[in-house]
C-alpha cells in the first residue's frame, strides 16, 4: 500500500485514515520503520524560528507518535510486531547549533522507552530505536558541507539493521538503543 501523507502538515484524522487504509489493503501491520527525518539548518538556537522548530517536532517526534497511535490495533493484530524508531547521535549528546533536531531526536528515543515500558506485557510488541551515526545521506551533507561522502556508511549498510529489528530474530528486544557500527 503506498499512501503520500505529509508528516508536517498531517492532522490526527490524516493519521488515522491511513491506519484504516493499511487495514483494508492489508489486513493487519506486521512492523513501522520510522525513517523519516527533517531538519531546518545548523544554527545557533537565538535564530531558529518557532516554525522551524514545529516543522522538526513535527515531522521527527509527533509524526511518529501519531502513526503508531493511529496503527497501535493493526500492530497488535500481528502475531510479532515491531516498531523501530531513527534517532540521530545529538540526540544524547547534544551540542551546540543542533537545537530543535537534537531536541525532536532526543523526544524520540524517550517516547520509545515510554512505548516500550506500556507494552511490556504484550510479549507480541516490541519498540527500538537505531542511531546510524556518520552515513553518506542528503541530510549529512546538508550538515557536514565538504566531507567526502564515500568515507561512510551506505544507506543500504543500516538495511541488515533495520530488518534484525522488525523480524523475528529480535523478539524479546525492546526499549533499546542500536548504535549501528559499520
Amino acid at each position: 500500500a503506498t499512501l503520500p501523507l505529509d508528516l508536517g502538515t498531517a492532522s490526527g484524522r490524516e493519521y488515522v485514515h491511513a491506519a484504516k487504509h493499511i487495514e483494508t489493503q492489508l489486513g493487519r501491520l506486521d512492523g513501522i520503520a520510522h525513517c523519516a527525518s527533517h531538519l531546518e539548518k545548523l544554527s545557533p538556537l537565538e535564530t531558529q524560528t518557532i516554525e522551524e522548530w514545529q516543522r522538526m517536532l513535527r515531522i521527527n517526534l509527533i509524526a511518529p507518535f501519531a502513526i503508531n497511535q493511529a496503527c497501535a490495533r493493526l500492530l497488535r493484530q500481528a502475531p510479532d510486531a515491531s516498531v523501530v524508531f531513527t534517532s540521530e547521535t545529538h540526540a544524547s549528546a547534544p551540542a551546540a547549533f543542533w537545537g530543535g533536531y537534537a531536541v525532536s531526536k532526543a523526544g524520540l528515543e524517550t517516547l520509545a522507552q515510554i512505548q516500550a515500558d506500556e507494552w511490556s506485557a504484550e510479549d507480541q510488541l516490541r519498540i527500538n530505536t537505531v542511531v546510524p551515526g556518520p552515513v553518506n545521506s542528503p541530510l549529512r551533507t546538508k550538515t557536514h558541507p565538504g566531507e567526502i561522502g564515500d568515507a561512510l556508511s551506505s544507506p543500504e549498510a543500516l538495511a541488515p539493521l533495520y530488518l534484525y529489528l522488525l523480524g523475528p530474530d529480535s523478539r524479546g528486544a525492546s526499549g533499546k538503543i542500536f548504535r549501528f557500527q559499520p
